[in-house]
């Protein structure tokens, strides 16, 4: 699939994924990131990115997931990015654990590395 879908641009691509099985976290609607419906009825929803990245570099379907969560699958080539414009502008997804009680003083790391995106 992944030559296949090199040399596809445009709404072109979007009508070739429409066929293809689309993964996605439970949380996410792809109405509101990808700006269109999906039309195929082989979705697969999962509850987090680790699982969405495990299908997708199994050659299970594709998704929509924030770059810096599969960089290393992409940089591996073991998954491709599609030309497909979302409708976010979030680039990087971050969690802290709420039962950390020391985000002081790890503050100005955390900042430090949010800065250098």
């Amino acid at each position: 699939m992944e030559k296949e879908v090199r040399s596809i641009k445009g709404n072109e691509l979007i009508e070739y994924l429409q066929k293809k099985p689309f993964i996605r976290l439970t949380a996410n609607n792809p109405v509101n990131i990808l700006n269109f419906e999906i039309h195929n009825f082989s979705n697969l929803h999962i509850d987090g990115v680790i699982g969405i990245r495990s299908a997708v570099s199994s050659g299970l379907g594709w998704s929509c997931v924030p770059a810096v969560s599969a960089i290393e699958l992409l940089n591996d080539e073991k998954i491709i990015d599609l030309d497909v414009k979302t409708m976010t502008t979030d680039h990087v997804s971050l969690w802290w654990l709420r039962s950390r009680k020391d985000s002081a003083a790890h503050s100005k790391t955390l900042l430090k590395w949010i800065g250098s995106f």
